[in-house]
């Protein structure tokens, strides 16, 4: 027990250590571009997070615990997202489709605010719930799947007529910072019913699951520091997203192999 909660306490104190020292790191050094890195990571991220669904279908049909869907379904969500915005991302010319830092934003913010919901709703599912039925596969995959790709669509067709999330030369817009603090307090929400939960019944995968969300909620406040595209924050928010999503996926392989 003493051991798992020094693994929640180092989840809580080091990404506010690294968050501190790219503070140090950007006003000694300054910002220096990183596309091939945010595309290393974010793909990384996205067959992470595919990977998670995968192992987290398997998990529902072995213990049919609706949580663990659930979660599946978020990473799938994220998963998808995340791709369109890897090739959104200004450097990337014209992959699929236009470029910009503003298109980017968009579908990380769309992201992060749907995976975060997904999570928070799956840790507090009541405990009378937690065996119910949800659906076949192909069902399931297809209610996440189908407001992704309006989403993803209206983006594309509209995305001169949207919020501006950043503005060059000036920074983070307030629509952005606010958003990126919402998603940060969903994930907040989830890592402290999560760790009640852990708190009840001592399963390592609860654990992990906790400490991905207390990540994943450092990841979005990193995301509210940056000034451009390319510096340090933006480098400390991405590693940590996907130190989170590992984090699920080493809390779902305890699941699948117990």
């Amino acid at each position: 027990m003493e051991k798992d909660r020094a693994i929640l306490g180092a989840a809580l104190v080091l990404p506010f250590l690294l968050i501190i020292s790219g503070f140090a790191w950007y006003f000694d050094a300054g910002a220096h571009p990183f596309i091939e890195l945010h595309t290393v990571v974010e793909l990384l991220a996205v067959a992470t997070g595919l990977f998670v669904f995968w192992i987290a279908n398997e998990g529902y049909a072995l213990t049919k615990n609706v949580r663990i869907r659930i979660i599946g379904l978020a990473f799938l969500a994220m998963a998808a997202l995340d791709f369109f915005h890897t090739f959104a991302f200004p450097g990337i010319e014209g992959v699929f489709y236009p470029t910009s830092t503003n298109t980017s934003i968009l579908f990380w913010v769309a992201a992060r605010l749907s995976g975060a919901a997904l999570l928070a709703i799956a840790f507090f599912v009541p405990q009378r719930m937690q065996t119910v039925s949800f659906g076949r596969d192909m069902v399931a995959a297809t209610l996440v799947f189908l407001p992704l790709a309006v989403y993803a669509i209206i983006l594309n067709i509209y995305s001169p007529f949207l919020p501006q999330m950043f503005v060059a030369g000036e920074g983070l817009t307030k629509l952005k910072v606010a958003l990126e603090l919402a998603a940060a307090a969903l994930y907040a929400l989830a890592a402290w019913a999560a760790y009640r939960i852990w708190d009840r019944n001592r399963e390592r995968a609860v654990l992990l699951f906790s400490v991905g969300l207390v990540l994943s909620a450092y990841s979005e406040l990193s995301l509210m520091l940056y000034s451009g595209p390319y510096d340090v924050f933006m480098v400390i928010g991405h590693v940590l997203k996907l130190l989170s999503f590992g984090s699920f996926l080493c809390g779902l392989w305890c699941v699948w192999k117990k």
